[in-house]
């Protein structure tokens, strides 16, 4: 038994892989910023076509912004079907399925002759599309970068304000030059460039690198696995069997290891590499073949993969606080985006220069999401603090925007400050999920936080826009919106309040406690 044991310690591999962290991933960075630029954009920039299919069909506002709801439901709700294709299939595939489906909805949608055409057309295949390929693109870049995957993601994750920016205006101009149908068109023929840009997904395992295992970086991960491995309690006794097979847990350890590196950095991940996980988890299995070989008592179980969502913490208090905050910030951003250029032309402004408050804050949205990852590096005050302050903000200036009568630049201003502190909370709501529950739940939170985002989402513009045709003016309903932001930011004054019982809680369960 020890010679065997000490044979495969000698037999431990001096050379690790690693992703590329450039190379063939910057041409899969770009590809996947030009699907988050045209696929996110078009659906962040509903709003001027809603203008048009108003004036075209003759419709009520609350019949067609069913297009952009079940649009939107299914670009956010969908998000959990492409991570599970993703796995099945290949992040090429399920991305070319998703290009195939926007592209087409938005090309079958030139023949639109009324609005509840654009449902099918627009609403449910183009938000097909988008719910497919938008997760990709996160998933698949984090797997290609590790030392600069923080800058590849913020990038990657920064393609759909860009979009909202330069697409915004360019619709405005199709539709006074061709008119709707042959802008859609066009937009089609352009959403599918995303099926050629899947072509540069490639598996991750044609472009790993091979790196000393005792470089200082993989020291470091070492160590700090080393410091979990103390904290965590320790049995008793060992028997004979189990002190037998201690090189093969170890070579078990390590392979576990590496799959927890991949998301040591909780803030730009939304969930461990896929294609990896698959790798290591073959490489598990074949060390529990030896381990049987080695001996039958010793050899313990592989540990199994867990399921994408743990449905528990919806019992976390702390969850819930940000899973009500972040449903105010969906309910309120999505129906300002939507309704901006109509409120812009209902204030007086022209089409063109209504179009643009949607560019002015999404371009602003971009500093926030930049500048907020930033500061959420440097550690200078809690995490949430970015989140609650961002949502607070956005909310005061969404309800002064209601006050901007006839004033364009006041009203510009206002649009950029709630994208700037839009940018902010958004930016860090995955950073402050994975701080403040934890890294191991940061895909079951984040998850279950877009689902229920997607259902707000397929309420919420028929509700803004009934009210709309029932008040006949915008300033009330921004108003509440702008509301509903801060009392979402107000909800986090019940932290302390959570901190102490769960302190509490745990100190009643803790040996001194009891003792």
């Amino acid at each position: 038994m020890k010679t065997t044991t000490t044979a495969m310690q000698q037999q431990q591999p001096i050379m690790r892989q690693v992703p590329p962290d450039g190379g063939w991933g910057w041409l899969v960075l770009c590809a996947a910023v030009t699907i988050n630029v045209l696929v996110s954009g078009t659906v962040k920039s509903f709003g001027v076509l809603f203008l048009e299919f108003l004036r075209v069909y003759h419709t009520t506002p609350t019949e067609a912004s069913w297009v952009t709801a079940l649009c939107y439901f299914l670009y956010y709700f969908l998000g959990p079907l492409s991570s599970y294709l993703s796995i099945k299939y290949s992040y090429r595939t399920v991305t070319m399925i998703g290009g195939f489906f926007a592209s087409s909805g938005l090309m079958l949608s030139f023949f639109a002759n009324s609005v509840t055409y654009l449902y099918f057309s627009y609403g449910i295949m183009m938000g097909i599309g988008a719910g497919l390929c938008y997760p990709v693109t996160i998933y698949i870049v984090s797997e290609y970068f590790e030392r600069r995957r923080g800058l590849a993601t913020g990038l990657c994750i920064s393609g759909s304000t860009i979009g909202t920016v330069v697409l915004s205006p360019l619709l405005q101009f199709l539709i006074t030059k061709l008119g709707h149908r042959y802008t859609v068109l066009i937009l089609g023929g352009l959403v599918a460039t995303t099926m050629i840009c899947a072509l540069f997904y490639h598996p991750v395992e044609r472009h790993m690198k091979l790196v000393p295992a005792n470089d200082p970086e993989n020291q470091q991960q070492r160590q700090q696995q080393q410091q979990q491995q103390q904290q965590q309690p320790q049995s008793p006794s060992k028997t004979a069997s189990e002190k037998d097979t201690d090189g093969l847990s170890s070579r078990r350890s390590s392979v576990i290891s590496n799959v927890e590196s991949i998301t040591a950095d909780p803030r730009h991940d939304l969930r461990v590499s896929l294609m990896r996980k698959k790798l290591f988890k073959k490489q598990i299995s074949q060390i529990s073949s030896v381990s049987d070989e080695v001996g039958a008592d010793g050899g313990g179980e592989s540990p199994g993969e867990p399921p994408i969502f743990q449905w528990s913490i919806l019992r976390n208090p702390l969850y819930l606080i940000i899973l009500v905050s972040n449903s105010a910030s969906v309910i309120s951003n999505t129906n300002f985006m939507i309704l901006l250029p109509a409120y812009g032309v209902s204030e007086g402004f022209s089409g063109d220069r209504s179009a643009l408050l949607l560019s002015v804050v999404s371009l602003f949205d971009l500093i926030g999401r930049i500048g907020g990852a930033s500061l959420s590096d440097l550690n200078l005050v809690p995490k949430h603090y970015y989140f609650v302050s961002g949502l607070g903000l956005s909310g005061i200036a969404l309800a002064l925007v209601a006050g901007s009568v006839g004033d364009y630049y006041k009203l510009a201003g206002l649009c950029g400050l709630f994208g700037l502190a839009s940018g902010l909370y958004i930016g860090t709501t995955a950073v402050v999920l994975a701080d403040m529950l934890g890294p191991e739940n940061l895909t079951s939170s984040y998850g279950i936080t877009l689902c229920v985002g997607g259902a707000l989402q397929l309420v919420g513009p028929p509700v803004c826009t009934l009210a709309y045709e029932r008040i006949g003016s915008f300033r009330p309903i921004f108003l509440a919106l702008g509301l509903l932001l801060v009392l979402g930011a107000a909800f986090w004054t019940l932290l302390p309040l959570v901190r102490r019982n769960n302190a509490a809680g745990a100190s009643k369960k803790s040996p001194v406690a009891t003792a």
